[in-house]
This record gives C-alpha cells, structure tokens and sequence, in this order.
C-alpha cells in the first residue's frame, strides 16, 4: 500500500489563479466617511485564504478597493535590485583581485623556490670542484685519494 506525501497530494484550486487575477499590491482606498480612509497600505494575502477569498487580510475589504500597483513597492524593489547588481559587480572585482593575488604570490614563491635550486646547485657545483682539486693534488702527491674533512662541505 503507498502513501501519498504532502507534497505528491494535489493542493486546493486557487481562485486568484483559476480566474486568471494578478492581487493588487497598493493601499486600499476605501472611505468610511469623507474625512477617514482605510489605514490599510498594502493588500496582504493569508496563505490559507488565498484558495477562497478576495478580502485583504489587513483590513478585510474586497480587493476590488485597493489599487493594483504600489509605487513605493516598485521604488524599494529597484533600489534593492540596483544594490544587489553592485554588490555582486563588487564581490567580483574582489574575487578577481583576490584570484591575481593568489596568482602573483604563488608566482613570487615559484621563483624564489627556483633561485634556491639554482644557488643550491651552484653551491654543489663549487663544492664539487674543490674535492676534484684535493684529489688531483693528493693524487700528485701520491696520497690516497681520501679529501681532508676540514673543507669537506655537506650539500643541503
């Protein structure tokens, strides 16, 4: 026997959807009276009621009396696009940064690794001819080739 899921069950028709209505976002404009209008600002949609009702759950009038756009709404989201596309344009530029620096240290540390082999190699090199030096005298002199430990030099 299966089970249905939450999310596998069919969710209830939606009436905003079924109609085809797009909710107003503005402030309702209902008036009581000519002096007194609806405090509402923006029409609000419970989650639960959106399947059944129209009414705003801020101040329970019909959509119908809230105005369709919000100006303000529309100002804040811009605003907040055009911040968001700065800082992503800034968090690539330090990316990038970040990225050449990396590259340049890890650049500047190849080098110095190189230019220790090399003085280590040349290091080596002298060394080497020293002991080839001891053993032509030494060999001159019919001594056992066998260098003297004073100058004998371990390579690092």
């Amino acid at each position: 026997m299966a089970r249905n899921t939450i999310a596998e069950q069919q969710q209830p028709p939606n009436i905003w959807t079924q109609m085809s209505y797009v909710p107003p976002r503005g402030p309702c404009f209902q008036k009581s009276s000519f002096l007194t209008s609806c405090p509402c600002f923006r029409f609000m949609i419970h989650p639960l009621k959106a399947a059944t009702s129209f009414e705003c759950d801020g101040c329970g009038h019909h959509a119908s009396f809230h105005k369709m756009d919000n100006r303000q709404d529309e100002e804040y989201e811009r605003q907040w696009k055009s911040q968001q596309q700065t800082l992503d344009a800034d968090q690539a530029c330090k990316q990038t940064f970040r990225r050449s620096v990396a590259a340049r240290v890890e650049s500047q540390g190849s080098e110095q690794r190189q230019r220790q082999q090399r003085q280590q190699r040349q290091l080596e090199d002298k060394e080497f001819e020293i002991l080839d030096e001891e053993m032509e005298f030494m060999e001159d002199a019919g001594v056992a080739a066998r260098p003297s430990k004073k100058r004998r030099t371990t390579a690092r």
